[in-house]
């Protein structure tokens, strides 16, 4: 039950309307309640996004994401990713060099790719295969063990046309199943058990 005078209660549903972002026309624009609403996210998706952006210093969402295949964590050595994800989201970034290089040269092209959860920087190849594009030179030293990845893992990729770099990063890991444990029960040993003497 409301005990306030008409004033106060004129000022609470002013507060309200505020709050709301429905605040009539009249009112102060220079209201600090109102201006710091005013840079608060409006979703919790949004919210989600900035949070991450601020934590990783980049761009989101990732342009190419992969789950990774057994043979991309094999001893083979060499990530797949789709043609069509490549000539999207990295081969209109390259200049003229590199693009030859790409499809002229059976070395590929030389790419750094910056580690964003580690902030560590590696260098692999980009090579043309007919079934798509692989990561190649020492893509299992410097990413499969070094950050452990497993099949299933899923990976995301983002080209900075600035920095003239890949970023790399781990976007979701694979869950491993747990393995049933058999428990074997204990066995006395009959040498040294005790038997109870009949009374």
């Amino acid at each position: 039950m409301l005990t306030l005078s008409n004033d106060g209660v004129v000022r609470r549903e002013r507060s309200r309307q505020i709050i709301n972002n429905s605040a009539s026309p009249d009112e102060d624009e220079e209201d600090p309640l109102k201006l710091s609403l005013n840079l608060v996210p409006t979703t919790l998706e949004s919210y989600e996004r900035y949070e991450a952006r601020k934590r990783r210093r980049l761009p989101f969402p990732w342009t190419i994401t992969k789950q990774l295949f057994k043979s991309d964590v094999d001893d083979s050595s060499r990530l797949l990713i789709q043609i069509k994800k490549v000539e999207t989201y990295i081969i209109p970034f390259l200049n003229k060099t590199e693009k030859r290089s790409l499809f002229g040269d059976s070395e590929g092209v030389r790419m750094n790719i910056f580690d964003v959860d580690k902030e560590e920087e590696y260098g692999l190849n980009l090579k043309k295969w007919k079934t798509g594009f692989v990561f190649t030179t020492n893509w299992q030293k410097d990413f499969v063990r070094r950050r452990e990845l497993i099949q299933n893992d899923t990976i995301g990729l983002y080209f900075d046309a600035d920095n003239r770099r890949l970023y790399f990063g781990v976007v979701d890991k694979a869950r491993v199943p747990l393995v049933d444990m058999v428990v074997t029960p204990a066995v006395a040993d009959p040498t040294t058990s005790k038997r109870r003497r009949p009374n």
